[in-house]
C-alpha cells in the first residue's frame, strides 16, 4: 500500500481532484475534446504516447512520466500549500527569486545567454 508522507499535500491533489491525463500524440482529438471540456483544477501537465518508456521509466530523454508527474505535483499541491515558497507568477515566492538570482534577472522568454 502507498503512503503519502505529506498528508496535507495529498489533501490538496485529492481536493484539486489532481490528474494528469495521456494522449496518443499531441493535438489528437481526444486531447481537444478533453480540454474542450475540461473545467477543473487539477491539471497541470500531459503525457503523450511517445513520452512513456515502460522499460525505463524516468530516465531522462525516454520517459517523462516522472518529470511529468512532479510538475502536476508541484502545480496542483505545492503552490497552493506553500505559495511563498512556490509560487509561480513573478516575485511571490522564494523560488521565483531564486530563480531570477541564478539566471541574472527576470525575463518573459528565455534570454539568448545566461550569466555564469
Amino acid at each position: 500500500m502507498m503512503k503519502m508522507d505529506d498528508a496535507a499535500l495529498l489533501a490538496q491533489l485529492v481536493a484539486s481532484s489532481a490528474l494528469m491525463p495521456i494522449f496518443n500524440s499531441e493535438g489528437s482529438p481526444m486531447e481537444d475534446t478533453f480540454f474542450n471540456n475540461y473545467t477543473g483544477d487539477g491539471v497541470s501537465a500531459v503525457l503523450y504516447a511517445e513520452e512513456v518508456d515502460p522499460t525505463q521509466p524516468g530516465h531522462w530523454g525516454y520517459d517523462a512520466s516522472v518529470e511529468e508527474i512532479l510538475h502536476t505535483i508541484n502545480h496542483v499541491g505545492h503552490t497552493f500549500l506553500h505559495p511563498s515558497a512556490f509560487g509561480m507568477e513573478p516575485n511571490p515566492s522564494s523560488m521565483s527569486n531564486a530563480m531570477d538570482l541564478a539566471r541574472g534577472g527576470q525575463f518573459a522568454a528565455p534570454p539568448a545567454s545566461y550569466p555564469a
